[in-house]
């Protein structure tokens, strides 16, 4: 069941250096709707912090493979430190962490571990708390 806050990304633009995206936080307890949220901020994502999805094949007999896609932890964080990704908090924001805004965090671990799990960058990425 979600608080009724969240957060939504969309690309704005993209290419071979970095990825940006537009992000806004709501809270529908205000009674507005989601697609009047102000997408009045942006994260900015370098490219190498999107890992490709690793796959792994496991022997259960000598005439069955069976393939598995694993998703690695994502040092975003760490990404941030080393300016990487970079965030210009929202207007909106009711919530820090380390100087952060808490919805881009979830929203950046969401960005980055969809595209390990389908090997595309979604355009839109939401996130409920």
């Amino acid at each position: 069941m979600s608080m009724g806050y969240g957060g939504k990304a969309i690309i704005y633009e993209k290419d071979d250096i970095c990825t940006i995206y537009k992000y806004g936080v709501f809270n529908w307890n205000t009674g507005k709707d989601i697609r009047d949220i102000n997408m009045d901020e942006s994260i900015s994502i370098d490219n190498t912090c999107f890992f490709e999805p690793e796959t792994l094949i496991h022997n259960k007999k000598a005439s069955n493979e069976k393939e598995k896609t694993v998703v690695r932890d994502v040092p975003y964080e760490q990404f941030i430190r080393n300016g990487k990704i970079v965030v210009e908090n929202s207007q909106n924001t009711w919530k820090y962490s380390n100087g952060i805004d808490i919805v881009a965090l979830s929203l950046i671990r969401k960005i980055l571990i969809s595209y390990q799990e389908d090997g595309i960058k979604r355009n839109e990425i939401t996130y409920f708390v």
